[in-house]
């Protein structure tokens, strides 16, 4: 096999698809025997629910597995932290976003089966963009 027959692939290490896939693995205990695993099919709704609401031109999140067997998705942009906690079987999301030098807070809770939640989401993501540029 010649140099020229390898392809590179090289990927986005915040792609949430990318990412949702590597929770895939875990098994229930993960979390010093405590922690239940997402679901599959969980993981496949809000893998293509991001591709399809989410727009590319956002900054992505931090994803991680929460202990209940949810996902957590984390931005910190400029001054404002934004904490979302996705149930996968309930398809709700639990938004918290506080400003680090005012201390202010907001949260909301969105029913993610409503793609006008998907639209406040990435509005809200986008506005704190615009205020940190």
């Amino acid at each position: 096999m010649t140099l020229s027959e390898h392809r590179v692939v090289v990927l986005n290490s915040l792609s949430v698809p990318n990412r949702l896939d590597e929770l895939r693995n875990m098994k229930d205990g993960w979390l010093d025997g405590e922690g239940a695993a997402p679901c599959h099919t969980g993981l496949d709704w809000l893998a293509s629910s991001f591709e399809c609401h989410f727009p590319t031109d956002l900054p992505l999140p931090y994803i991680f597995p929460t202990p209940e067997g949810g996902v957590e998705a984390e931005w910190s942009i400029g001054r404002h932290s934004v904490i979302f906690e996705i149930d996968l079987e309930s398809r709700q999301g639990d938004w918290l976003r506080f400003d680090k030098q005012s201390d202010e807070e907001d949260a909301h809770l969105l029913d993610l089966a409503d793609s006008g939640r998907w639209e406040w989401l990435t509005s809200e993501i986008r506005r704190l963009v615009e205020l940190s540029e």
